[in-house]
């Protein structure tokens, strides 16, 4: 891949989990029952294991691919005049540990793997570069879009909540 020259590192959660700073409950320990004698060795390995890059510049590489895809569709969109009345949304299911913590997948529910994308872009309508601290899920998304694009949504039962104020202010 376009990442193959790149070493990736053990995430410094992951230092600490296997050296057990702090000493973690049992649900919270690490994939594999690594002793503390052994804990700096297995570090290293991790850093030098074949299959343990690779995993990581797979991953790189289809961000990749879905970052280039996305700007192309929002080239084709300024092509046509579009951009300005188009909303575009990007999100997805939700993150990977990506060794944080010792962990890999989506296993725990800590901010790496827990944590859900939710960018909409809208030109002249929504500030660019705006965060909004406020935790929404993926339940928010169908109120607040429908919101946005001016649906009355109160005739239904949706589950979640109508964040589009937060996008406007």
């Amino acid at each position: 891949t376009m990442f193959d020259d790149l070493t990736f590192q053990v995430p410094k959660t992951a230092k600490k989990a296997y050296l057990k700073r702090p000493a973690l409950p049992k649900w919270t320990q690490t994939k594999e029952n690594v002793k503390l004698k052994d804990a700096r060795k297995h570090i290293k390995t991790l850093v030098s294991a074949p299959s343990q890059q690779s995993y990581y510049r797979n991953i790189f590489g289809m961000i990749k691919c879905i970052d280039d895809n996305v700007g192309k569709l929002l080239k084709v969109l300024e092509e046509l005049d579009l951009a300005d009345d188009t909303i575009v949304v990007f999100s997805s299911d939700h993150g990977d540990m990506m060794g944080e913590h010792g962990r890999e997948n989506k296993t725990n529910p800590y901010k790496t793997s827990a944590g859900v994308p939710f960018i909409v872009r809208w030109p002249n309508r929504i500030a660019a570069k705006k965060v909004i601290e406020t935790p929404y899920t993926s339940v928010d998304f169908a109120p607040t879009l429908l919101s946005l694009i001016g649906v009355d949504t109160t005739p239904y039962e949706f589950p979640g909540v109508d964040a589009s104020l937060d996008l406007f202010s």
